[in-house]
């Protein structure tokens, strides 16, 4: 099929929207810079024809422009993102997008880890929070604009956690390693943009199996009714990850830690003991003695924290612990508790500090990036401006010789073309430029590219000299 060539409008439209995306992906392998682009280009109505010129001539990524040579894959990638447009971009299809991403959620964070991946018990628990945090937001962007991809940075993992960036980038990277999330690349100094992985069939078939459905329709519709829903948007609450108590005047920790969330979680789903009223299990959690139907239920936890790489020598009293600060007679207790736990830890003070902490940083990055944008703007408008209109009437007056002329006639005309680049013709800086337009006059004129880059740089930097000798 011929390519079709671009107006000049047409083509700095492309360019300015798919460049960076092509940019962005230049070290991704080339099949998923092929589907970045194409999304993109799909997603703001560039038609195929235009798509496939741009990829083939201008997209710099020769590996991608070999992929779209082929018209049957370049034609599949367009059909999947036609396919995802038309799905994300209607209330029926970010619902679709929603409960796919609240499957691929409640699997991923219940289930245990593949036993290929590399992950070690206590990272793979810490992580699982980690996973929560990302996963209200997967759930926000489905539902308001049809992504499946979101932006999120280790500074604001660190906060929403009460952890440190180094933690942060650990855990995220546990997550990766878990095969929970993909992080495709992204721009130097941009926020990690993270997908969630699909379910493989034998997850999907355990996740039925255990019969986790109904935490999956609960969390995609948001039910803020329903215990698991509540617990799971509550990963980023401050009684888990701040909070520090006066002991022997010292501070000491006094947060409830990724572990405590997990309890939660397994508290939720494990189905609770019929006819135990919140009295006794607050007795429970005092450590008092517990009815048959209560360690039924305890032991219960304890499989769905060992399937979620919490020991099961730890979950009695992880569970007792839990117990002791949420059971009462409240009428939301869960969140009463946790709130009057952060007061009490003063777990709350500690969080709006690092709020404020972190919209200073990012106040900070932002002002430092418009300086830097300002300065580059500056520098373009200031800086010495070349035109090749200068050096058109050198060439007029000694055309290019052909690569087989007589290499003597080549020579005597390099040295003609040096002693007529004056200071008119080459402004402060602009060698380079001049370089690069000779070079491609010479192309132009059949001689191989390095041999034309050669001659051109040789030539300037002969006029350069003569110019600082005199």
């Amino acid at each position: 099929m011929a390519l079709r060539p671009l107006a000049a409008s047409r083509m700095a439209h492309l360019n300015a929207t798919l460049r960076p995306i092509a940019k962005t992906n230049r070290s991704a392998p080339p099949y998923v810079a092929l589907r970045a682009i194409t999304y993109r280009a799909r997603s703001v109505g560039i038609q195929s024809a235009e798509l496939r010129t741009w990829l083939l001539l201008h997209s710099g990524l020769p590996n991608v422009a070999a992929l779209a040579s082929r018209p049957s894959t370049l034609g599949d990638v367009i059909a999947d993102a036609d396919a995802h447009h038309a799905r994300s971009s209607s209330p029926a299809g970010r619902a679709d997008m929603r409960r796919d991403a609240a499957e691929m959620l409640v699997g991923h964070l219940l289930l245990p880890v593949p036993g290929h991946r590399r992950v070690t018990p206590v990272s793979e628990a810490n992580a699982r929070r980690c996973l929560a945090v990302l996963g209200g937001e997967f759930l926000s962007r489905a539902w308001q604009d049809g992504f499946d991809s979101i932006a999120f940075s280790e500074p604001e993992m660190a906060y929403s956690l009460g952890t440190s960036k180094g933690g942060a980038r650990g855990l995220l990277a546990t997550c990766k390693r878990a095969g929970w999330v993909t992080s495709p690349p992204s721009r130097r100094g941009a926020p990690s943009r993270w997908r969630l992985r699909h379910l493989s069939d034998d997850q999907k078939a355990l996740l039925w199996a255990l019969n986790y459905s109904s935490f999956v329709d609960a969390l995609a519709q948001g039910d803020p009714s329903n215990g698991f829903v509540e617990v799971f948007f509550s990963a980023d609450h401050a009684a888990f990850g701040y909070g520090h108590l006066v002991k022997e005047s010292k501070p000491v920790d006094a947060s409830l830690g990724h572990r405590m969330w997990l309890t939660a979680i397994a508290a939720e789903v494990a189905p609770h003991p019929v006819g135990v009223s919140p009295e006794v299990l607050a007795e429970v959690g005092r450590g008092r003695s517990m009815p048959a139907v209560v360690q039924l239920w305890l032991a219960e936890v304890g499989a769905v924290l060992h399937m979620m790489g919490v020991s099961p020598n730890s979950a009695r009293s992880l569970m007792r612990r839990w117990l002791s600060i949420i059971a009462g007679s409240n009428e939301d207790p869960m969140t009463a508790a946790l709130d009057d736990f952060a007061a009490s830890t003063g777990a709350d003070v500690e969080m709006a500090q690092a709020r404020a902490l972190r919209d200073a940083d990012v106040a900070e990055r932002l002002a430092s990036r418009d300086r830097r944008r300002a300065e580059v703007q500056h520098r373009q408008a200031t800086k010495p401006r070349w035109s090749a209109a200068a050096l058109a009437p050198l060439l007029a007056r000694h055309p290019v010789p052909s690569p087989d002329t007589e290499r003597s006639v080549r020579t005597a005309w390099g040295l003609r073309i040096s002693e007529g680049l004056g200071p008119d013709v080459i402004p402060a800086g602009k060698d380079a430029d001049v370089v690069r337009w000779l070079a491609a006059r010479m192309v132009d004129s059949g001689y191989a590219r390095p041999q034309a880059r050669t001659v051109s740089r040789k030539i300037v930097e002969k006029a350069m000299s003569a110019r600082e000798a005199a």
